[in-house]
């Protein structure tokens, strides 16, 4: 079967970021709109250079803590866990931390380095093992944003997988991204959700007790850019890969739920994630083990996973 460019769009089609196919019933109302990005995220998303002053990157220990400043910013790590621990701008700091994590593996620093390059390329590295691998490294480069570049393996089956970061839930204001949305999304309820730039505003909703829809936490599908609204200073973080989940926050419990945690799924430690995969949600009567194969755990990997993050904290 050969495949054929539909015929009623613009020549120019391609070259835009998505495409939206609406269907119309014999009363001339929408039935539903489906979409789909035309790009890949590392087109659709990757962000332009900065303007740089000159300046290098300087590196600087103080008190276990590896001090980076690159551009004007100050990016802290742990030297005794390998994490980011905050990150300083010219106005603000930024309380994001703890990772990259590998989501739900126990796992522990085996390696914390840096590198300088000849180019002027600073790199801030980390190696994890344990029940899983995960090698982490920051780049940075003068007049670009810093990039983190993770590649992780895990061989047993897991509700979720990737890496997380923590920040502070009672600091966040709301989101602004581009993706699947504007609702949350589970390994077996997919779909519905349009392709598109959202914006929420945070809130606690809690399905079946709330009418406060979209709810703000939970998992979000097919990520190409997100800017987390805080009270500190906005940042925003943009991947190069493809069918991505953000993870913002984890919903908070049922009261009605008791010890029926089939409509609880479980979430990372973390509260900010990028994944590969995430959790399946049952029903009030059914978990969702037994509701066929979308929703069991995700399979464990045969072969490494890698992505590509960039912030700007600016």
């Amino acid at each position: 079967m050969t495949s054929k460019t539909p015929q009623n769009l613009p020549a120019s089609w391609s070259q835009n970021d998505a495409l939206y196919l609406s269907a119309y019933g014999p009363d001339k109302k929408e039935i539903f709109t489906w979409s789909w990005a035309i790009k890949d995220p590392a087109s659709l998303a990757r962000p332009a250079p900065r303007s740089s002053d000159g300046s290098k990157v300087t590196i600087a220990e103080k008190d276990s803590m590896l001090i980076v400043e690159c551009d004007h910013n100050k990016y802290l790590f742990d030297e005794r866990t390998g994490y980011i621990s905050k990150v300083v701008n010219s106005t603000a700091e930024i309380s994001l931390s703890g990772g990259p994590l590998l989501a739900g593996i126990n796992s522990k620093l085996k390696k914390f380095y840096t590198m300088r390059m000849i180019d002027g390329t600073n790199i801030i590295g980390a190696d994890y093992e344990g029940d899983g691998m995960l090698h982490a490294k920051w780049i940075f480069v003068p007049g670009q944003l810093v990039r983190l570049d993770y590649t992780y393996m895990q061989k047993d089956s897991a509700d979720y997988m990737g890496i997380t970061f923590n920040y502070p839930e009672e600091k966040i204001l709301g989101m602004k991204w581009l993706g699947r949305g504007p609702y949350r999304v589970w390994k077996n309820r997919l779909k519905g959700q349009q392709f598109g730039v959202w914006e929420k505003l945070y809130n606690n909703a809690i399905t079946g007790e709330t009418w406060q829809y979209p709810e703000f936490k939970g998992y979000h599908a097919e990520i190409s850019w997100v800017v987390v609204q805080n009270k500190e200073s906005p940042f925003t973080v943009y991947t190069a890969n493809k069918n991505l989940y953000l993870q913002m926050l984890r919903p908070a419990r049922e009261k009605a739920a008791l010890a029926n945690n089939n409509v609880e799924p479980p979430f990372p430690e973390g509260n900010i994630g990028f994944l590969s995969g995430v959790s399946a949600i049952g029903t009030k009567f059914q978990p969702a083990r037994v509701m066929g194969p979308q929703s069991q755990k995700n399979p464990g990997l045969t072969e490494p996973v890698s992505g590509t993050l960039w912030f700007d904290f600016h």
